[in-house]
């Protein structure tokens, strides 16, 4: 998903290599030189001016949202009981971890839109298996109730 910002389209893989070419001989020496040089104001200002610290730190607090997110739940459910009960999980999982996080909603809506399109192929992959056009009344009214039950 990629943002506005760019701090939000930025992987936490590219922000910590970003940190290491900062912490390169390279550019410790020049770093060095310019504090012999006393020219404090480009040090302090060029650690400053990079931000890497504070879009490290947003994307951590990104990342809460995405650690131990249930959709594998969804993705294995063999009946429509566990589809239900893996939505829960799913927007359980949302509504806290928003509620946590400063991730914005704006970019939350991708990923529930995601969701749904996984929901919807799980949900015809277990309705189809039953052949509904030849099941028997009450199966196909148990089976329209949980669907129904579902949405």
């Amino acid at each position: 998903m990629d943002g506005g910002d760019m701090k939000m389209g930025i992987p936490i893989r590219a922000l910590e290599g970003i940190e290491a070419q900062l912490r390169s001989d390279e550019v410790t020496m020049v770093m060095d030189c310019l504090r012999n040089a006393k020219r404090f104001h480009a040090t302090v200002s060029f650690i400053a001016d990079t931000g890497l610290k504070d879009a490290t730190d947003l994307v951590h607090k990104y990342n809460q949202l995405m650690k131990d997110f249930p959709l594998n739940e969804l993705l294995s459910a063999t009946d429509l009981d566990k589809i239900q009960e893996s939505l829960i999980l799913i927007f359980s999982h949302i509504n806290c971890k928003l509620r946590l996080s400063p991730y914005p909603i704006r970019r939350a809506l991708p990923l529930v839109e995601a969701i749904s399109q996984d929901f919807n192929d799980q949900l015809l992959r277990i309705l189809t298996s039953h052949r509904l056009p030849y099941t028997p009344y009450d199966t196909f009214d148990r089976l329209l109730s949980q669907t129904t039950s579902i949405f």
